[in-house]
């Protein structure tokens, strides 16, 4: 069983290490089989072209544009398109990060590697500064496997056989046209081309049988009936409840509490602002209040005595 799976393993690394080469060989090898690819790369491209470098860096791509007024509108300088591929395209900002993506591209995989390993010592495992930081924090610490050149020789193998395979397809013969077909297309035929573009049917069978299902019942079950009409409604429900009773507690304290604290001293207010009125300095009017007060007082009395 652990061979099955070693062999399924360098198998992909041969297809990966082929798709690869095809990838960069299709992008960066031979004549540009497009108009967009002919303008993809006029820093280098043109070079031996007397009358191409007689044409601006810009102007040359702007020639795929098909809309003159825009092409207008870049040639008179007023897009920033411009200012990139005229300023910025060989600028320090724009290579820095190049150069240091592929010093790592080139290196960062040799980090770690086994210290028996015959190159590249000052890389290894025993110089790693990631793994010398958290092995004293792993309990219990791992120990090293002890090496062997078996996987290297394969691993090795396999990406020297998958690039040189796509070398001989795609490097030796370049394609000379997006409309000619694929080597591999004509050496497999194209029903196991068209099988191939389709994974075998595998992504179809998934989207099917797994995604369509469950999107499905995700969207139809837990988004609609679980989460709009359920628990929003539910919590819809909760906050008008919630807003009913605080309109009713607002109302009780405008009309009650606050009624009643302030009325009373409104009340109070009311009764000084009267009762102001009775001091008007007279003295034939106090002696006419002091008399209708005996009055009322004595006539209390009688009423009391009877």
């Amino acid at each position: 069983m652990h061979l099955l799976v070693f062999v399924c393993l360098v198998i992909a690394a041969t297809f990966t290490a082929f798709y690869t080469g095809r990838q960069w060989l299709l992008t960066f090898w031979g004549k540009p089989r497009s108009a967009a690819a002919e303008y993809a790369t006029l820093m280098t491209h043109g070079a031996n072209d007397a009358h191409l470098q007689t044409v601006p860096f810009h102007q040359r791509w702007l020639a795929v544009l098909n809309d003159d007024a825009a092409v207008d509108e870049h040639l008179r300088g007023k897009h920033p398109l411009v200012k990139f591929f005229t300023v910025y395209r060989d600028s320090f900002p724009m290579q820095l990060p190049l150069v240091i993506l592929a010093f790592f591209a080139l290196t960062a995989g040799f980090v770690g590697i086994h210290p028996e390993f015959p190159l590249f010592n000052l890389l290894t495992s025993e110089n790693n500064f990631f793994k010398n930081f958290i092995k004293d924090t792993i309990i219990p610490a791992p120990e090293t496997i002890d090496f062997s050149l078996i996987p290297v020789a394969f691993s090795f193998g396999a990406a020297l056989v998958g690039l040189g395979a796509a070398w001989v397809v795609y490097g030796m013969q370049p394609i000379a046209s997006r409309d000619d077909k694929d080597p591999v297309r004509r050496s497999v035929g194209d029903p196991a081309w068209s099988a191939l573009q389709n994974r075998f049917g595998i992504d179809a069978f998934y989207l099917r049988a797994l995604y369509v299902p469950f999107e499905w019942f995700g969207r139809r079950f837990t988004y609609e009936e679980v989460d709009k009409k359920t628990i929003d409604e539910l919590l819809s429900g909760v906050a008008d409840f919630a807003t009913r009773v605080g309109e009713t507690i607002k109302r009780f304290n405008y009309v009650v509490i606050d009624g009643v604290g302030d009325g009373i001293p409104r009340a109070v207010y009311q009764f000084g602002r009267w009762f102001r009125n009775l001091q008007t300095g007279r003295v034939q009017q106090y002696m006419l209040f002091t008399a209708l007060a005996l009055l009322a007082m004595g006539t209390l009395l009688v009423i009391q005595t009877l």
